[in-house]
């Protein structure tokens, strides 16, 4: 149930890009723009957008293909989806660089469905196809997900990460 609607105010002519999704934890609202690759911080009290997390290049700590993100508000992070690549974390007071987590180049996110953090900020639940064929020609009808797997459980923890990069469940198509 929406209670009232927040105008938002932009800094000088920056624009907002297309919102993909937003989440709101501790009094702000973080919206992901993937053209800008961003994700605009606005206060909710204020409704002044007042910082940007995350920055377009090609370091292990720069956005280059932003489809999602989950929040950790628990452990002030926010967890950015490459789409391919991996997850980008960054810390929610600042904004600085934390982590990089790679997926498997299998494994293809879903872009604006939400991420979901578990297990007290150990592990991420991504929305996406994740196939055993890295490459393969285009398949129709009963044939287009045969040995696709559904979402990715990602564990944060550098170690386990490497050797637990599991598919979350079959896709259940039936003709």
């Amino acid at each position: 149930m929406v209670e009232r609607a927040l105008p938002l105010t932009w800094p000088g002519s920056a624009g907002s890009g297309l919102i993909l999704n937003a989440e709101i934890c501790n009094g702000e609202i973080y919206m992901l723009a993937p053209a800008l690759k961003t994700i605009h911080v606005a206060d909710l009290s204020s409704g002044i957008v007042g910082r940007h997390i995350g920055n377009a290049g090609n370091g292990p700590e720069d956005l280059r293909r932003p489809v999602s993100f989950g929040l950790d508000c628990a452990n002030g992070r926010v967890y950015v989806v490459e789409g391919p690549g991996g997850v980008v974390a960054f810390s929610l007071a600042d904004g600085r660089y934390e982590n990089s987590y790679p997926h498997t180049a299998q494994f293809r996110p879903s872009m604006g469905v939400r991420t979901f953090v578990l297990g007290g900020g150990s592990r991420l639940l991504l929305s996406g196809l994740w196939s055993s064929q890295v490459s393969r020609s285009w398949q129709t009808g009963d044939q287009m997900f045969k040995n696709t797997k559904l979402g990715l459980s990602l564990p944060l923890d550098e170690e386990l990460a490497r050797r637990s990069r599991q598919p979350m469940m079959p896709a259940a198509i039936r003709t």
